[in-house]
């Protein structure tokens, strides 16, 4: 993985990250790094991301850039686990917002379930988790 700064002219900045670069060689011709002549061959597809990226969101106002890294991950990580879904299952029509519920649900069922488990939690707390979990008491 590699992150790279490129200013292409003063006052302007660029940061990429790569899993698919592992240095940031300069292009010998065009002095642009790989990772830049690569963002701009395959940059329709940049494009969508950036759409479904900013339809559902998880990011929050933060000055903390591993933050900003981490929200980036994770909205990319939904697009990338919705695409192989869609492929393992060409059948199925799920929305995007559908698909990214119940991946949280799924996420977190293990967690609520332990929560659920705990003898000291209050009974109020344990039956808003059962309805959480669809579970009938």
């Amino acid at each position: 993985m590699v992150l790279v700064s490129h200013a292409p002219r003063k006052g302007k900045n660029v940061l990429l990250i790569s899993t698919m670069h592992n240095d940031a060689k300069v292009d010998a011709e065009t002095q642009k790094p790989d990772i830049i002549l690569s963002y701009n061959d395959t940059k329709g597809g940049v494009d969508v991301v950036d759409r479904l990226c900013a339809n559902y969101n998880c990011a929050r106002a933060t000055k903390r850039w591993p933050m900003v890294m981490f929200y980036a991950m994770l909205n990319v990580s939904t697009i990338n686990s919705q695409v192989i879904h869609t492929a393992n299952n060409p059948d199925t029509k799920l929305l995007r917002r559908n698909f990214i519920e119940n991946l949280a649900m799924k996420l977190i069922e293990p967690h609520i379930r332990d929560r659920q488990n705990q003898s000291n939690l209050p009974r109020s707390i344990k039956l808003r988790l059962s309805e959480i979990l669809h579970i009938n008491d």
